[in-house]
């Protein structure tokens, strides 16, 4: 299966250097933590996050977590497909890569972009 990403916020990252683990916080599902596929990686963020909490995504393996993934279905709300496992942390060694988002003004506000990225 094809790598899935969770964005936490900066502070969240460096945090998690610190303690060797990522917890699951209120932008995430309540039930555990959640993930999305690279095409949807801009939308849940904008949906999700403030240009101020510096979000970034962190690239997983499935196979990494141990645990099955749960993916639920787009909605009107919801407009990305995500996955959900149900843990409150994951361990930060398993990060495969990490991506930067830079906010970019549009005439609907500010949305964020992956840096690099058209």
């Amino acid at each position: 299966m094809n790598s899935i990403f969770i964005i936490v916020s900066n502070e969240q990252w460096e945090e998690s250097k610190v303690t060797g683990y990522l917890a699951a916080n209120e932008k995430e599902n309540q039930n555990g933590l959640c993930f999305v596929g690279f095409n949807d990686l801009e939308t849940f963020c904008n949906s999700m996050f403030e240009p101020s909490q510096f979000p970034i995504a962190l690239e997983f393996s499935p196979e990494s977590l141990g645990e099955e993934l749960e993916w639920g279905e787009a909605s009107d709300e919801k407009t990305w497909r995500e996955a959900t496992i149900n843990k409150d942390r994951i361990l930060a060694d398993n990060v495969l890569n990490i991506y930067s988002f830079q906010p970019v003004e549009t005439c609907s506000g500010v949305e964020f972009r992956i840096l690099g990225e058209d």
